[in-house]
């Protein structure tokens, strides 16, 4: 089924075949978020198709985020420089990691997602965690993962309301037995 988009049609019937995203060419990298799809293209710019909700097809003011589907694939507005995307199908958010290190995120924020320190939800924009330095990271269902280039790592999201704030993971590299 393609019942909000994802697979590029506006269809509820199975057709079992593969369909062609209208609106993308010249893609660097794919990922899927809950009811999205999402394509890094060459030029470092992102596009996105599927369900509107909580604006994961993030689109201009005059979007109504309760309007249903895009079945074509819609770019991101403001969002350039993409290095890589970070999306998870049990995510209603998504991160884009840019050339500079730094980091944009956007959909649902409900649970303090994003890493934002507040749980705003940001319809219509991009959120701006205050962290540098990502070079990967992870969503997940209400949390966001950051991996810095010094190799530490932060977690957010998942918190009650007197416990938003970002987390260093504490991480322990393991060898494997005979290697």
């Amino acid at each position: 089924y393609s019942l909000s988009g994802e697979l590029g049609e506006a269809v509820t019937a199975k057709t079992g075949v593969p369909a062609r995203i209208r609106g993308v060419e010249r893609v660097k990298q794919i990922a899927a978020a809950s009811k999205n799809g999402l394509a890094l293209l060459e030029d470092g710019t992102v596009r996105t198709w599927g369900t509107k909700r909580c604006a994961v097809v993030l689109q201009p003011k005059e979007f109504d985020p309760n309007d249903g589907i895009s079945a074509t694939a819609l770019p991101v507005p403001g969002l350039q420089n993409v290095r890589s995307l970070v999306a998870s199908s049990g995510a209603q958010h998504v991160m884009a990691i840019l050339s500079d290190g730094t980091v944009r995120t956007w959909g649902c924020n409900g649970y303090y997602d994003q890493g934002l320190g507040h749980k705003e939800e940001l319809p219509n924009r991009l959120g701006h965690p205050k962290i540098t330095g990502v070079v990967a990271g992870a969503v997940a269902l209400r949390t966001t993962f950051f991996v810095l280039s010094d190799g530490s790592l932060f977690a957010s999201g998942g918190f009650l309301p007197s416990q938003a704030q970002m987390y260093k993971v504490p991480t322990m590299l393991v060898k494997a037995p005979g290697r």
